[in-house]
């Protein structure tokens, strides 16, 4: 192994734990002197970091040979050598939303380390995106990467998707008179929407509830290319907490479109509960407009 040269500058040296300039404003989601963990369902990037100088100098000298610059991609190749996968428990990793950092990540099994290594290291063109499944804490539990402003995500299930394959994935409609590649863009941008909806960071129940239904109703994309297939104007989002008895916890999502060219008004609804730390669709999307 090479040492690590004191001087020398990468392109992780920046990443020391550290909170974000504008994070989430989590104290209102968890309350004061809350004791019961919050469920998240978060979409968005993983990236390690060092707890310290010592486990950065450390990955450093398992760079040998070093063949390019020290970044995610030369972290995820360094520790997926199994002679280095102790250097995996070590790191400490950060989940970012729309470019803020909101999470310090901490996997429930030791397994799932290698989760949060294969979430790194991709290549910016593929639009990689992580989706974070788990219970939310006020901060971190693991000494060192305990960040102020930053609370942690004990997480259950953790998984990544490149943008392009999931939009090739999501199925047009043939009676749908638009080209693939429109209805792709369309998709994106539905995608798009739902995902950065009111500062989305996953872990209010309405937030959760259009992550979901982001990631595992695709009807919601058909429904949004009609709509702009049809002329209306774009929709607006809104959620709605209705009052259930049983105590379940349930989170209407409103789809309303504009009037357009050739189209009166249109409205949307679908039905997702979020009682548990899994959603489900507790509806299916329906037309409001009754004749």
């Amino acid at each position: 192994m090479t040492a690590a040269n004191d001087s020398h500058h990468t392109a992780l040296d920046d990443a020391h734990l550290s909170p974000a300039s504008s994070p989430p404003d989590f104290q209102a989601l968890l309350g004061s002197g809350a004791i019961s963990p919050l469920n998240v369902y978060a979409i968005g990037q993983v990236r390690p970091a060092f707890p310290s100088e010592g486990v950065e100098k450390e990955l450093l000298q398992a760079a040998t040979p070093a063949t390019g610059p020290v970044d995610g991609r030369m972290v995820k190749d360094i520790l997926s050598n199994p002679s280095n996968r102790y250097l995996m428990r070590q790191m400490c990793w950060i989940f970012s939303v729309q470019g803020l950092d909101a999470y310090v990540l901490e996997p429930a099994e030791a397994t799932d380390l290698e989760l949060l290594r294969d979430a790194i290291g991709h290549d910016p063109h593929e639009e990689a995106y992580s989706v974070v499944i788990g219970s939310i804490y006020p901060s971190a539990s693991v000494g060192g990467c305990a960040t102020p402003g930053l609370p942690s995500v004990r997480f259950d299930q953790l998984y990544t998707f490149h943008l392009g394959e999931f939009v090739a994935a999501i199925p047009k409609p043939d009676d749908l008179n638009i080209e693939h590649d429109e209805f792709g863009q369309l998709v994106r941008y539905g995608f798009w929407r739902l995902v950065t909806h009111d500062s989305n960071a996953g872990a209010s129940d309405e937030h959760r509830a259009l992550n979901y239904l982001a990631l595992r109703y695709p009807k919601i994309y058909e429904m949004l290319a009609r709509q702009r297939s049809d002329g209306r104007a774009q929709a607006s989002i809104q959620t709605v907490r209705p009052i259930m008895p049983g105590g379940r916890v349930i989170i209407d999502a409103n789809f309303d479109f504009g009037e357009g060219a050739n189209a009166s008004r249109d409205d949307w609804h679908v039905r997702v509960d979020v009682t548990d730390k899994f959603p489900f669709l507790r509806s299916e999307l329906k037309s409001l407009n009754f004749p």
